[in-house]
């Protein structure tokens, strides 16, 4: 363990690097997937509103997008990216624990904003650091994630009974848990994604980051309402019950499966560029599919249209990200474009979107949700040229 905690030896045979990279995928993202699609519905159950929930939202994205830039602005400074990695992990073990452990409402609320600034900046830097890896000649970043997909599903299937045997609560400590194992396995990443912090003087960022930037803002803006409250929208309005809950959990990542596998051979026909544009505009399509389905075996088909274009979205947005990024500032981009920008979404439209849902019902809130996200899809192909690789531009 103690060898696991630090850095892997560079005489480590790959096969067995490659393994642990696995095992951390499926652990870490597995924790995820026993506790993230369930906080809005066990809060909504205990008395919180979706108004409410829209409220909670806006302050997580306020601390988002304060805080994470700031701890990855450091890391980049300092080479501290595995670190900071770990603990973003231990503070979502941290909220799920203090889900299991209270009730009270100040205590819940404490645990969801801890949660806000975790979860999304665990993924992003891991991401990262598997992206860092794959530069290196280990692993795929499609092969990798696909296996985070499968720790998700598993995380789904395990929700689902234990949900059953002590309710949501006992979920959220064995999310706890798994993350806290999962940090013995991220010795495996190297201290930092890159060697250039402190070499140099600071980067500056290209017109292409700041254009990415203004579509991933309109996006985000459904994105982030709509998975908050699609759970809610899937038991309420479908009709799926909490014991089947889990179950729909894990059709996402088992809706992902193939197309994880297929991601590297895509990304090398289509580029980054048309790869996110077109899981971004396909994904934004996906909320508004949402809105009509009337029966839980519709969901089957729609899953796997979304594990299409969320992978091509999901993935390709680091990919992007990195290509017209410095290597000085990489760690820093992907948390101002994928946390502070989404962040700032939340904060200005979450509680708004909350009352919408609460109000106006599900068709006008995904709908809102679809627009947005076809409107920041459109910023994108208008400036397609300008989104080229940085290599390709020096």
């Amino acid at each position: 363990m103690a060898q696991a905690l630090g850095v892997i030896p560079q005489e480590q045979p790959v096969k067995q690097v490659m393994a642990w990279l696995r095992v951390l995928q499926f652990l870490s993202i597995g924790a995820l997937g026993l506790s993230t699609p369930f906080v809005s519905l066990y809060l909504n159950d205990i008395g919180f509103s979706e108004t409410y929930l829209g409220i909670l939202l806006a302050i997580g994205a306020l601390l988002e997008m304060t805080l994470i830039p700031v701890f990855l602005n450091l890391a980049d400074r300092r080479g501290l990216h595995r670190l900071m990695y770990r603990l973003f992990i231990v503070g979502f073990a941290i909220s799920n624990v203090l889900y299991f452990g209270s009730t009270h409402i100040a205590v819940l609320t404490v645990a969801f904003l801890l949660a806000e600034i975790t979860i999304r900046p665990s993924v992003v830097m891991g991401g990262q650091l598997v992206l860092s890896m794959q530069n290196r000649g280990v692993g795929k970043l499609g092969n990798m994630r696909f296996y985070a997909a499968l720790g998700f599903a598993a995380g789904g299937f395990v929700a689902n009974w234990l949900i059953g045997k002590g309710g949501f609560p006992l979920s959220f400590l064995v999310a706890g848990i798994v993350g806290l194992v999962s940090l013995v396995f991220t010795g495996v990443f190297p201290a930092s994604i890159t060697d250039h912090h402190e070499k140099h003087a600071p980067a500056p960022r290209r017109p292409a980051f700041k254009i990415l930037m203004v579509g991933l803002f309109l996006v985000s803006i459904g994105l982030r309402a709509g998975f908050a409250f699609w759970f809610i929208h899937v038991r309420n309005n479908v009709g799926v019950s909490d014991d089947y809950i889990g179950w729909i959990v894990a059709l996402f990542p088992i809706g992902e499966l193939p197309f994880f596998l297929l991601f590297d051979p895509m990304l090398k026909r289509l580029g980054g560029r048309l790869t996110f544009i077109l899981g971004l505009g396909g994904f934004s399509l996906f909320w508004i599919g949402t809105a009509f389905i009337t029966s839980v075996w519709w969901l089957i088909p729609l899953m796997l249209i979304r594990g299409l274009v969320f992978v091509m979205y999901h993935l390709g947005t680091f990919v992007l990200i990195q290509e017209v990024s410095d290597p000085r500032n990489i760690a820093t981009n992907q948390a101002l474009a994928q946390i502070t920008i989404p962040s700032l979404a939340a904060l200005i439209t979450s509680a708004p979107m909350g009352w919408i849902f609460e109000n106006w019902g599900a068709l006008p809130f995904f709908a809102i949700c679809t627009v947005t996200g076809l409107v920041g899809t459109a910023v994108l192909v208008v400036n397609y040229r300008m989104l080229k690789p940085i290599q390709a531009v020096a």
